[in-house]
């Protein structure tokens, strides 16, 4: 991450009331880490540069699997 450490118990203490959500004393040390592992994974998607061209597809199609 970068120099401003993403803070998972303060974004929970925040996000959790104003989404309506009820995070026990139990629940809290698995949603600290679940948030921190996604913020870990955000950093890396955003620093990742694309081309100036790079354009997203207008319509997702998944293809199958390969059969092997």
């Amino acid at each position: 991450m970068t120099a401003d450490r993403f803070d998972a118990e303060a974004h929970m203490d925040v996000l959790a009331p104003t989404m309506g959500l009820a995070i026990s004393t139990e629940q809290r040390p698995g949603v600290a880490l679940y948030l921190s592992l996604s913020a870990d994974m955000a950093s890396q998607v955003l620093a990742f540069s694309l081309p100036q061209e790079s354009e997203p597809a207008a319509v997702f199609r998944p293809t199958r699997r390969c059969a092997r």
